[in-house]
């Protein structure tokens, strides 16, 4: 049925009565989780479109040997996060109850663990280096090890911020450190045209969010240090400590292993496909998780309701994240030469296969925080072993035959395989069928179906050129193709949000 024009109306009326919302402050838990979903989707998506218009400069400027040096870099990086990753801010947002003690003490172990770990990466340059055969990595990781140490002194006002659902002042401080970091690249990337852009641009990025930090709030820490607030902090933590090492192995493994057997250019392709791919899926899992983890640890004690945000989440976000995965499958070989240049086309197979990928992340984003708010990070742990056992198994055979287009289909059946182990656990935690899950992915599968049909008929039917005009009239027809089918089959969906969006109104009236 279409949807009706009393509706329309109705929609236009409430969005300055939204616009009044998210300037609000207070409310109920739902009118909280309302606006504070709004705000991390609008910094969001002006974070991904700002990232986005640096990343096409940068891929023009620079070639895919750059690239490659960089995924070494940012996997070296990772891996001495991760490995020392202390769950220490996952633990400030589950916990029910806070004081002046706990969080002193939580911020005395980032700054000590910011300064460990900058000198371990300055002292294991050398090593990297010669691993990866490239002089070039030794200066690189070694400037590079300045961001721990700004990093670790972050005010913990950011993830106070996060633990109340204030993310209005979190829009600020992250959409000014992404123009910043642009800035940064468009004045000095004509200069130097060398992989010395990014690597100032992101120092630029965690100098601008150390000082940010410390004005959004008023949080100043005080050197107080408690050893039962440390033990308590730190064995939540051990388990997302674990997770989180496994799961550098199986979202970075795949990076080491194409750089040491491929080399770097191949590590170059292979980064941008995995980049550009996973856009939308790293912006939509980011939201998800940032509103999301606070919102249900606030409501870990009552099941049913937990259960009812869990489904209703999990249609929205397919909602948004399957005609952004379809579009880009079917666009590929015009997104590609169009926005970066075709001396990236090789990356084109690669970057469809990661578009799948890509969709699993956000869809499946949504469990974690579940997981995590009933206070069970140890699932969490077990279903990435599962994924780095299934990426293990795979991933040097199908490189070895197809080369980094391999590694993208061993990352994608990883994640596959984890998703049909994650379904069965939150339906057991939740005490839903696995069913129930499905049906709510259903609607905007059928609706990307119809939308990457219509795509391929548009384009083949007549035939088009592989240039701008052709792309922005495909995205069209795309766009209008999902749109019709959501409203004609999804009007319920689209009422209930417009419900959702009228009660949380009320409080600013």
């Amino acid at each position: 049925m279409m949807i009706s024009r009393k509706v329309i109306n109705k929609f236009i009326r409430l969005i300055s009565k939204a616009i009044n919302t998210l300037v609000s402050n207070g409310g109920t838990l739902s009118q909280l989780i309302v606006r504070g979903g709004v705000w991390v989707f609008l910094t969001y998506s002006a974070q991904q479109i700002l990232a986005f218009i640096r990343y096409i400069i940068l891929a023009r400027l620079l070639s895919p040997d750059d690239f490659g040096l960089m995924g070494i870099v940012s996997l070296s990086i990772t891996a001495v996060m991760i490995f020392t990753e202390t769950g220490v801010w996952a633990a400030l947002i589950q916990k029910t109850e806070l004081d002046r003690g706990i969080l002193n003490t939580a911020w005395i172990i980032s700054v000590f663990r910011g300064l460990s770990l900058g000198l371990f990466l300055f002292v294991i340059s050398p090593l990297v280096s010669v691993f990866f055969n490239s002089d070039m990595l030794l200066p690189l990781l070694r400037v590079m090890s300045l961001i721990f140490i700004i990093d670790g002194f972050d005010s913990l006002g950011i993830v106070l911020l996060q633990r109340n659902l204030e993310f209005k002042k979190l829009t600020t401080l992250n959409v000014s450190v992404e123009l910043i970091k642009l800035i940064t690249v468009i004045l000095i990337g004509f200069v130097f045209k060398s992989v010395w852009i990014i690597v100032i641009g992101e120092l630029v990025g965690s100098v601008s969010t150390l000082i940010l930090s410390y004005i959004i709030h008023d949080f100043r820490p005080q050197p107080q240090f408690n050893l039962t607030h440390a033990k308590q902090l730190l064995n939540f933590g051990k388990y997302i400590t674990a997770a989180g090492i496994v799961t550098y192995l199986t979202t970075q493994g795949d990076d080491a292993y194409v750089g040491k057997t491929l080399g770097t250019s191949s590590l170059g392709f292979y980064t941008m496909a995995y980049k550009l791919s996973n856009m939308p899926a790293t912006s939509i899992s980011h939201v998800i998780n940032k509103i999301t983890f606070p919102a249900f640890s606030m409501i870990q004690n009552d099941v049913s309701r937990l259960k009812f945000m869990y489904l209703k989440t999990l249609r929205i976000t397919s909602t948004i994240s399957m005609p952004f995965a379809g579009g880009m499958f079917c666009l590929a070989a015009y997104f590609i030469p169009v926005l970066i240049g075709s001396k990236w086309t090789p990356i084109i197979p690669s970057f469809m296969v990661l578009c799948l990928f890509g969709l699993e992340r956000s869809i499946g984003s949504i469990a974690g925080p579940v997981i995590l708010a009933l206070g069970k990070p140890k699932i969490s742990f077990l279903l990435n072993m599962l994924k780095l056992i299934a990426m293990g198994v795979s991933i040097i055979p199908l490189t070895i035959h197809y080369g980094f287009l391999g590694t993208s289909i061993s990352v994608t059946f990883s994640a596959i395989i984890v998703e049909c182990g994650v379904l069965p656990v939150v339906a057991h935690l939740l005490n839903i069928s696995i069913w129930e899950i499905l049906r709510q992915l259903r609607p905007s599968f059928l609706a990307t179906l119809f939308m990457s049909v219509m795509i391929l008929v548009i384009r083949q039917a007549f035939d088009l050129p592989v240039n701008l005009a052709s792309m922005i009239g495909l995205i069209v027809v795309g766009c209008f193709s999902y749109g019709i089918f959501i409203l004609k089959t999804e009007s319920d969906l689209v009422q209930n949000i417009l419900i959702k969006i009228q009660a949380s109104t009320r409080y600013s009236d």
